[in-house]
């Protein structure tokens, strides 16, 4: 349960960050609309927080980062998916015999988890899950991926961090039972 409880932390911490950034905007419009000369205290407190620049920079702004959080959401949620994943398998790799040999061979497989392909990895727990859903964590990693790395030829389909959650949500509670 320790992946869930990480899960509902980072997903906490993701939608606070989302609403700080809805009010940022909404402050944005109520400054625009109603205060032209910049003397409420709503104007004053975006130009103390370093939104001194004019409004409209600092809705880009509010835009490009939402755009990062999601991003940055997506790749947290991901690596606590995968560390999850790593557990189970290491935890479901025992051989019945119990000469020296299987023994060496359980600990070094145990071991070599961690550097196989994600792909292979989420292929041995997909009898665990529905096809969809098998087709949907490896198009989180390919986000993921492209998060990471910024292959601007490369970039997948677009994955909201809403459906990241409840997906891999599901597959953690899955594999935690």
């Amino acid at each position: 349960m320790k992946y869930l409880a990480t899960l509902e932390e980072i997903w906490r911490i993701y939608e606070f960050q989302s609403q700080t950034l809805k009010l940022v905007r909404r402050t944005v419009n109520y400054v625009e609309k109603r205060d032209p000369d910049n003397e409420s205290i709503s104007a004053k407190l975006l130009a103390e927080v370093g939104f001194g620049e004019p409004l409209n920079a600092i809705t880009d702004n509010v835009e490009e980062e939402k755009r990062e959080i999601d991003n940055f959401v997506i790749l947290s949620l991901w690596s606590v998916f995968e560390m999850c994943l790593i557990e189970y398998l290491q935890n479901h790799t025992r051989f019945s015999s119990s000469d020296a040999v299987a023994e060496l061979l359980n600990n070094r497989i145990r071991d070599d988890i961690e550097r196989w392909k994600v792909n292979d990895k989420i292929d041995m727990t997909a009898p665990l899950f529905t096809p969809n859903l098998v087709d949907k964590l490896k198009q989180i990693k390919n986000y993921r991926n492209w998060v990471a790395h910024r292959n601007p030829s490369a970039e997948p389909e677009n994955i909201t961090p809403k459906d990241t959650y409840r997906d891999l949500r599901e597959v953690i509670q899955t594999l935690s039972t």
